[in-house]
């Protein structure tokens, strides 16, 4: 069944009007009629079996039938990643990451990082797009774009990648079962010195990917990719 997503929706109230252009693909495109069930996602752990009970001349109004309420999602993973110099790639990787998994993303500016703006409102349609098709309970967060300095560290499991000839932990003996990872992924060029050293400094450990040089999307989707599997 596909998912339709509501942010707004509540069971405070039976019925409820779906904004437009999830209105258009129920009856345009998937062609439902009176009387079928639907399933509704608000991106915050709830789940709505629905009846589509009127179609207007833009909007459908559905009737609630049933809520369910997942647990929370675990592990909670933050990736605070760089802007690709391509927008496509970028793009690319906030699509793959929200399939794996990922549950908050922070675009960063660090001292080699070229684009310094994203298309903040494609990005996050990009996202519901992906959360959908991949039917997940939690969307995940998008941060407005932040200098890297300015990023909250919120875990003992923050882990910086990075090329440097320094001693750093491999991939795979970051510790399981943890709630939350947070990971730092910087631009073409890598970290500088001054930003390893801030690092560091907060207790960020360094974090080696493999001997290839990778992408700033491909690694930012090999840390996703490996923390879903091996927590779940």
């Amino acid at each position: 069944m596909e998912h339709y997503y509501a942010p707004q929706i509540t069971d405070k109230n039976q019925l409820f009007e779906l904004n437009e252009e999830e209105s258009y693909h129920i009856v345009n495109v998937m062609r439902y009629k009176i009387g079928s069930n639907l399933k509704i996602v608000d991106g915050k752990g709830s789940n709505y079996t629905v009846e589509l009970y009127q179609i207007k001349n833009r909007t459908c109004i559905v009737n609630i039938i049933k809520k369910f309420t997942a647990k929370p999602q675990k592990p909670f993973i933050h990736i605070a990643i760089s802007p690709t110099r391509k927008n496509d790639r970028f793009e690319w990787f906030l699509e793959k990451s929200t399939e794996l998994g990922v549950s908050r993303i922070t675009p960063i500016i660090c001292d080699r990082t070229i684009r310094k703006k994203i298309k903040y409102e494609r990005a996050k349609k990009i996202i519901i797009s992906s959360f959908k098709q991949s039917k997940r309970k939690f969307i995940p967060l998008i941060d407005d774009i932040t200098n890297l300095k300015e990023v909250r560290i919120k875990s003992s499991n923050s882990y910086i990648a990075c090329c440097q000839n320094i001693l750093k932990i491999n991939l795979d003996i970051i510790p399981k079962n943890k709630k939350y990872y947070q990971f730092f992924i910087g631009p073409e060029g890598d970290f500088t010195e001054s930003e390893l050293n801030w690092a560091l400094t907060n207790d960020i450990k360094p974090l080696s990917l493999g001997e290839n040089r990778l992408r700033t999307e491909t690694a930012g989707i090999m840390v996703a990719n490996f923390i879903n599997l091996v927590n779940n």
